[in-house]
């Protein structure tokens, strides 16, 4: 814990406000919780066997006998209040935080125990294209820092809770048969939580795993479809990465993807190289409530390490307009031979995901429409989704048709009036439509 002054804290500003930038022109919308939360908040959620529930909380019992603790990290905080206000009522959500977590950890560079970090989270989306939209925005997020050329986006799915139930049994007894080799933390968190083998940064733990089964051999069927669609969209839209079968993440609440940016010099020290990481983690609503459910993917970047990185600098953050882009897809035929609906709309998901790159970058705020896993949503359910949900004024489509003509549809949505146009014409008509309905 430390104190900071000008010229660092102007850094830091800069970070958080470039992060918030980012955060709304993608839709999202601020949220604010306690420091101090009860600790099963994170005592249920993060999972008994992590280090930041075994040994890194801060924790205290009131005047009134309530066991107390500083926030560790910031998911599990915005999920609770989502529960607490009601707030969950079927509808997506797009939050952004940002503000300090407590660890105790041993301090050193990048690594504090009070530590800043700045977070979003989309609840409400069970559709891979959210997982991809996250990863993307984090990678901008990164790109808009000035530190992609050094930076390596790792991705991994670590499958459901059974699919790790399994692979645990098969991995400890890996570790049985390595045990003199590994390093003493190792050597007990093999019984405690074997996985967090896998990504210790001791040399004498990364030879000795070298061998070890693969997580990734032993997923589900749907699992398996669902990393191969997140990575064919990431080839898509031309975001590099590199899977990492070690990459678990360390809280109990993730499942499939999972993915981590670093910073690949020595300036934060090979411990402390992780500068953004996120996942899925579909399970964390119905942990903390016991009855509801609601998918989930978020990310959380560390404000300290990316301000160690930079130079003193500031930024504004404008307000624009909301646009939604809307992914047409064709229904379901029952004489359809594609393998599977993602990989049939997989192009034009990723044009969609495309095209609001293009809107984001003439500067209006951009909401990506996701339909639901599964299933095919109706037009005019979208439609009143980016009006009632989105809160957008206007709506881009794209589907099929548009893609083969090099095409949009650019619609307004309270008069309904509509204009084709070339995907090279798309945000002058854009501009063109809301300078006319003012």
């Amino acid at each position: 814990m430390r104190d900071r002054f000008a010229p660092e804290s102007s850094v830091y500003r800069y970070v958080t406000e470039q992060a918030r930038k980012i955060a709304e022109c993608h839709g999202f919308s601020e949220v604010s919780t306690p420091v101090l939360e009860h600790a099963s908040v994170f005592e249920r959620s993060l999972g008994a066997d992590t280090d930041v529930v075994g040994k890194e909380l801060y924790k205290f019992v009131d005047r009134g006998d309530d066991m107390l603790t500083l926030r560790p990290e910031g998911t599990a905080g915005v999920v609770r209040a989502l529960l607490t206000s009601q707030q969950l009522d079927g509808k997506p959500r797009r939050l952004f935080y940002n503000g300090p977590m407590f660890r105790r950890e041993r301090p050193q560079k990048g690594r504090l125990r009070q530590f800043e970090q700045f977070g979003v989270e989309m609840l409400g989306h069970n559709h891979p294209t959210a997982d991809v939209e996250l990863i993307r925005m984090g990678w901008s997020f990164i790109q808009h820092l000035g530190l992609s050329k050094s930076a390596q986006l790792e991705i991994n799915s670590i499958g459901t809770a059974s699919d790790r139930a399994q692979y645990r049994l098969q991995l400890h007894e890996y570790l049985l048969g390595v045990h003199d080799r590994l390093s003493a933390d190792s050597q007990r968190r093999m019984h405690e939580n074997p996985l967090r083998v896998l990504d210790s940064k001791a040399p004498e733990d990364q030879h000795a795993v070298q061998n070890a089964p693969r997580l990734l051999d032993h997923l589900t069927e749907d699992s398996k479809n669902r990393f191969a669609f997140v990575c064919g969209m990431l080839d898509a839209v031309d975001i590099p990465y590199h899977v990492n079968w070690r990459l678990v993440r360390g809280l109990d609440y993730y499942n499939d993807t999972v993915w981590e940016i670093k910073y690949m010099d020595e300036q934060l020290g090979a411990s402390q190289d992780t500068i953004l990481a996120g996942g899925r983690y579909d399970s964390l609503v119905q942990t903390l409530d016991g009855h509801r459910t609601a998918p989930a993917v978020g990310w959380a970047a560390g404000v300290d390490r990316l301000a160690l990185l930079l130079p003193s600098d500031t930024c504004t953050v404008s307000t624009a307009p909301t646009v939604a882009v809307i992914s047409v897809l064709e229904q379901l035929k029952a004489d359809d031979s594609a393998a599977s609906p993602l990989e049939r709309d997989a192009a034009v998901h990723a044009a969609a995901q495309t095209v609001a790159d293009g809107i984001r970058a003439a500067g209006y705020r951009c909401v990506q429409l996701h339909h639901t896993s599964g299933k095919v949503q109706r037009l005019g359910r979208l439609l009143a989704a980016a009006d009632a949900d989105a809160s957008a004024t206007v709506a881009v489509l794209i589907g099929g048709d548009e893609i083969a003509a090099g095409q949009v549809i650019v619609r307004h949505l309270a008069s309904r009036q509509q204009i084709t146009c070339t995907r090279e014409d798309m945000t002058q008509v854009l501009a063109r439509i809301l300078s006319d309905h003012r």
